[in-house]
């Protein structure tokens, strides 16, 4: 009876164990499963500056999440993307992360964007003009070339550089793409600077090809380093808006010029008189065109002639007996200087003078002469 009981103990033993073991195994496969199918959360952190767009919001553990980030501030810039602590991955269209066995936080750090005009041996004109028109031109003395094109002038301060490197990068390729942007360098030969050392390079030409570009704002990165000697750098930092064509605002002030041409013939004889904007820009509120012919009857001697200029440019102007603009038989004008504004006259050639003001309605009056 003594064994029986025993027997049956042990066999109750077994029968527990083997149903523990069961049970056990069970809850295991149970566990396994769930930590399979665990889905983890991902959050963004909101911003003024930067918009994140993950593809899903929830994702297993190593499975594979892509994002997008839209900067919302023109003057930002992103320095790195986030998930918690550690940098996702940039990708051609964005970036990407692996699942870790967690949430996960998003987040951008950003930087903000600052001008910087000289630095090293390389300066920013002053004269330079950042908001450029869709499809407009720079001036023929700034480009001299046929294409649409607008240039940033730069100068150097380098030591026997004759060979530049450059590379110039834009924050927004959808504004202004790298492939729109080009670089001329320029010696002293080039410039008719004399001196010792003609062969330096002592400026260069930043050329956007205005036919690539679309409205909006853009950080133009130009980084600049003489070839012959890499310890002398520069980089310089501007930011450029692009306009739709005939936007760009050109400041102007209505001025007058009185042509004396009593010593010339007929005091009551017709004229034509020809204006130029050496300095004129394709694309403005300034129009089509950079000249303008009149013809005009002069009274007692005198013609006078009121127009509006271009604040700031350089202008030509030259005088023709008749009714036709004509550059041969062109008469010569005398240098005047008052205050507001000065012809700096005809010295060699008629026309060659410079003609600026400096403020609005002034009234200078020229001297017109055959020799």
């Amino acid at each position: 009876m003594k064994r029986w009981r025993v027997l049956t103990i042990a066999v109750l033993f077994v029968a527990l164990v083997s149903a523990l073991l069961v049970s056990c195994s069970s809850d295991e496969g149970k566990n396994n499963g769930q930590a399979e199918d665990k889905e983890y959360t991902v959050s963004v952190t909101q911003s003024d500056d930067y918009q994140i767009t993950p593809e899903s919001t929830k994702a297993k553990e190593g499975e594979e999440v892509r994002l997008t980030v839209t900067v919302l501030n023109e003057d930002v810039y992103i320095k790195a993307v986030k998930f918690n602590e550690f940098d996702c991955t940039k990708t051609d269209t964005g970036y990407k992360f692996v699942m870790p066995a967690s949430d996960v936080t998003l987040v951008v750090e950003t930087g903000e964007y600052a001008e910087v005009r000289e630095n090293g041996i390389a300066s920013f004109s002053e004269n330079n003009v950042t908001t450029i028109p869709v499809n407009g031109t720079g001036t023929q003395a700034q480009v001299g070339f046929d294409k649409r094109v607008w240039c940033f002038d730069i100068d150097f301060n380098a030591n026997y550089m004759a060979d530049l490197g450059s590379e110039i990068k834009s924050s927004d390729q959808s504004v202004i793409p790298d492939s729109a942007i080009t670089v001329k360098s320029y010696t002293k030969a080039d410039l008719n600077i004399g001196g010792i050392n003609d062969f330096e390079i002592v400026k260069c030409k930043v050329l956007f090809d205005t036919s690539k570009i679309s409205e909006g704002t853009t950080w133009i990165t130009m980084d600049f380093v003489n070839n012959n000697s890499s310890s002398q750098k520069g980089s310089l930092l501007v930011k450029v808006t692009v306009c739709g064509y005939g936007k760009l605002e050109i400041e102007t002030m209505n001025e007058t010029l009185t042509f004396d041409v009593s010593e010339v013939g007929d005091p009551d004889a017709t004229y034509t008189v020809r204006i130029y904007d050496e300095d004129f820009m394709g694309g403005t509120t300034q129009g089509e065109y950079a000249g303008f012919n009149r013809t005009l009857t002069a009274t007692d001697g005198k013609i006078v002639l009121s127009f509006d200029y271009a604040v700031g440019h350089v202008y030509q102007v030259r005088i023709t007996a008749g009714a036709n603009d004509d550059y041969m038989t062109s008469l010569r004008i005398s240098g005047i200087v008052v205050a507001g504004g000065g012809y700096t006259g005809d010295a060699d050639y008629a026309g060659e003078g410079d003609l600026t003001f400096s403020t609005p309605d002034c009234n200078l009056e020229l001297k017109v002469y055959t020799e």
